[in-house]
């Protein structure tokens, strides 16, 4: 018969690899007996994990021309078989899931690799097995020649892939998008690993690269990858911890509970894994991993919801995403996540400016006070604590306690990490804030907000150049990240270089979908060039204030390019009065330096609390 998988492929599950082309099934790199037809059923399932292969599509591929009642006969058998050699249980599957009537479904994590580096790991098992001792030593001796320089079990970075969702209902997928970002939550508690962040393994979601080039791109020793299933009020999880280099089964596990246990299986999940990495746990991560508690189904149904609205990043997301958060600690009021989750909601819509911040500030605070009341050791809690006082009340020395309390409990939380930074930054502690946005990068390497974020580090560290070449590279991978084309924007402003910078400020409002304000750039530059542009822009903008709120900060930008100093500093004060949570870093972006001499302006640097605000220095001595 024709082979059904032509291709050099092998697939591996669990401790399990099959060769589809020989039939060959292994276990830990020994042979397990197993006949053609249950070989290449198991071989038709892995080609499709997590998808139905039903009866009439085996029928026609391994029982060709046979009477119904053979069929059933030899399916039957050859299942049987089959559940046999992986000591599987119809009853309670770990691998093949029985569709009554329909087909069968392979549930458990399912990876690739190709023969020929199976064919190399079934020689280093043969040459242990036969040289004992000797081999032993010998590899200890040569140390890295088969883990390049790691050691056994010294694992240090890991990344959560994204799990499957095998629910066949692509309406689920917020489901398996939030159990994996509760996983890298749960692993980011462990202060000896490095836990890369959602935004940077999502776009392996497809699962198309190999473990190796994944491991390269983002810097880690490992991945955890699994599959999700939820049914009425039962969840399936499956998850497998995979070396990267040398490419290595090193666990799986399956776990079905009921959807109140969710959070218990997340923090099981995570002390497995700690436990695999050979990763030495704290008392403190002891007893916060062990500690988990039951939640309301319902509550946590709208808390991945919001989740997954507020990753939309659009204003009617953030919107749909407090309503769902709003759900969730109304339906459970002592769930801590969801409490941090709505806090950072609110603030999203008020650093955007989206709504005027003091309609929603207050309840930004107030609901991640109640995420660290309920739960203190909970890192998003006190991050976004810190987030709201530095940027809604100018509080520096509470946001700093809070952001440093955020990191020790999870030192891999990029959120900590870049807002504890943009705080720095503030405060024109240019090389610390520096060193929080490298951290904050490496754990989130690929989105573009992360390295404009480094950009943003050097601009207002006086480095221009360094800055504009970064943001170049940066638009270039994302030419439609409005944020960083509003930095290119300033940036090019500050090296004089303004018919490109106005360029820039146009694609950031075309992107932002503001055409009025692009007609009135392209109107201003007709009569007077860059000045004009802004000068109109600002006009524009200043007249929708009448009817709708605009960030006064945005038009106080737009007059300062402009050279209208009295009207960009009357709009800073309103922004004051505001509480616009763009005025942190007030005291540290170039642009503002034209009015380092108003007294108005030095007065707004008061009550905001700067300190030093009388020894401000002129930015050409600021880089590092």
């Amino acid at each position: 018969m024709k082979d059904l998988l032509p291709s050099a492929r092998i697939f591996r599950f669990d401790l399990f690899e099959l060769d589809p082309q020989s039939g060959e099934l292994r276990n830990k790199g020994d042979k397990v007996k197993l006949q053609k037809q249950p070989a290449d059923l198991l071989a038709m399932m892995l080609e499709r994990p997590g998808e139905v292969v039903t009866r009439e599509e085996l029928r026609e591929r391994l029982w060709p021309g046979k009477t119904v009642g053979d069929f059933d006969i030899g399916l039957n058998k050859a299942v049987r078989r089959l559940r046999e050699a992986l000591d599987d249980s119809a009853q309670d599957p770990r691998y093949i899931e029985t569709l009554p009537q329909h087909g069968y479904r392979f549930i458990a994590p399912v990876t690739e690799t190709s023969p020929s580096h199976r064919r190399r790991r079934a020689r280093l098992y043969a040459i242990l097995a036969a040289g004992g001792l000797a081999v032993l030593l010998l590899s200890a001796y040569l140390g890295g020649f088969f883990r390049r320089g790691v050691a056994p079990g010294q694992i240090k970075a890991v990344a959560v892939l994204p799990f499957a969702n095998l629910s066949g209902d692509p309406g689920q997928e917020y489901f398996a998008d939030g159990i994996t970002d509760s996983l890298i939550t749960e692993l980011g508690r462990i202060g000896a690993l490095r836990v890369v962040s959602r935004q940077s393994v999502l776009r392996y979601k497809k699962g198309d690269k190999p473990l190796p080039e994944i491991s390269r791109e983002l810097n880690v020793d490992a991945v955890l990858e699994g599959t999700v299933v939820r049914a009425g009020d039962r969840v399936r999880i499956t998850a497998q911890l995979l070396r990267a280099n040398p490419e290595q089964h090193l666990w799986a596990e399956s776990y079905e509970r009921s959807y109140a246990d969710i959070l218990v299986v997340q923090r099981e999940i995570a002390r497995s894994v700690a436990t695999q990495v050979k990763t030495k746990l704290t008392p403190g991560e002891e007893t916060r991993l062990a500690r988990a508690r039951r939640i309301s189904p319902e509550a946590y149904e709208a808390y991945l919801r919001g989740q997954y609205f507020f990753y939309g990043y659009t204003p009617e997301s953030f919107k749909k995403a407090i309503e769902s958060l709003e759900t969730a600690v109304e339906k459970d009021p002592g769930f801590a996540q969801a409490w941090a989750m709505l806090s950072t909601a609110y603030g999203a819509r008020a650093y955007w400016g989206i709504v005027r911040p003091s309609e929603v500030t207050t309840k930004a605070k107030a609901a991640a006070r109640k995420a660290v009341e309920l739960d203190e050791t909970l890192a998003d809690g006190h991050c976004y604590v810190g987030t709201a006082a530095a940027f809604g009340d100018w509080d520096w020395a509470t946001a700093e306690n809070e952001f440093k309390r955020a990191i020790e409990l999870n030192p891999s939380h990029v959120a900590a990490h870049a807002n504890y930074g943009m705080m720095l930054a503030s405060l024109r502690r240019s090389m610390e804030a520096m060193e929080q946005f490298q951290i904050a990068r490496e754990l989130d390497p690929h989105p573009p907000v992360r390295s404009t974020m480094v950009a943003v580090g050097f601009y207002l560290s006086g480095q221009y150049q360094r800055a504009a070449d970064q943001l170049k590279h940066t638009i270039e991978i994302a030419p439609d990240f409005f944020i960083s084309r509003g930095s290119h924007w300033r940036v090019l402003h500050g090296l004089r270089e303004n018919a490109a910078a106005l360029g820039e400020c146009k694609r950031m409002y075309e992107l932002l979908g503001d055409s009025e304000v692009v007609q009135a750039l392209d109107q201003g530059e007709r009569r007077s060039g860059y000045a004009g542009a802004m000068k109109a822009a600002a006009q524009t903008l200043e007249k929708r204030a009448s009817t709708a709120y605009v960030a006064g900060s945005q038009v106080a930008l737009l007059y300062a390019h402009a050279g209208e100093y009295d009207l960009a500093l009357e709009w800073l004060e309103n922004a004051l009065k505001d509480r616009d949570c763009r005025l942190h870093l007030l005291w540290a972006e170039p642009d503002w330096e034209p009015l380092y001499g108003k007294p108005g302006f030095r007065n707004l640097l008061r009550k905001m609390g700067f300190p030093s605000v009388e020894k401000a220095a002129v930015w050409s001595g600021q880089a590092p």
